[in-house]
């Protein structure tokens, strides 16, 4: 009688290719204002983050290109919060047209030696909106950038632009002219 042979050979499978996202983004909503906050988190390497903003109200206004990963805001959103934690990041925010809803955008750079910019030339803050942008270095030598050439606050807007160093030696390069009308307001402060 014969027998039937069962071979078992061994085969390797290639697996799928896995993006293991090192920055995560999210929209929160905020029940007693009505309004969404756009978290975007990093992690312990190195994050390069882009925040593209056409400075509307509606949702898709804001774009973040974050270590390879395109993220496309789903609702209206009025502030964007980044925090990086430790890692030598960079994060750019660009207002790439005139901004018509107010914002603020607040960025806490973590440890390490950190890179922030803000590219505002060429734009208006349009009357009765705020920008507000506030960058925060917890220590290494962090660069803070203000590109604000040709930047126009409105009749009752408000432009802000707050950058904290740590406990390094940061260097700040401002380089700003902006015209505010008499009812507007324009405040840059840098502090060590």
């Amino acid at each position: 009688m014969a027998r039937d042979s069962l071979r078992f050979i061994p085969r390797l499978e290639a697996f799928d290719t896995r993006v293991l996202p090192a920055v995560t983004i999210a929209e929160v909503l905020d029940p007693a204002s009505s309004t969404y906050t756009l978290r975007i988190v990093g992690d312990e390497g190195p994050n390069q983050i882009s925040i593209f903003d056409d400075g509307t109200g509606f949702a898709g206004a804001v774009l973040v290109q974050a270590d390879g990963v395109l993220y496309i805001s789903e609702n209206p959103i009025r502030n964007i919060e980044v925090n990086t934690l430790a890692g030598m990041d960079t994060v750019d925010y660009w207002l790439v047209a005139d901004l018509t809803s107010s914002r603020t955008v607040t960025a806490d750079l973590g440890t390490k030696i950190d890179t922030f910019t803000a590219h505002l030339d060429n734009r208006n803050i349009s009357a009765d909106t705020d920008l507000t942008i506030r960058a925060i270095g917890q220590g290494g030598n962090d660069r803070f950038n203000l590109e604000a050439q040709d930047v126009f606050v409105g009749a009752s807007a408000e432009l802000t632009i707050d950058f904290q160093g740590g406990h390094g030696r940061e260097f700040f390069n401002l380089n700003d002219s902006v015209s505010v009308d008499p009812t507007g307001l324009y405040t840059l402060t840098t502090s060590r």
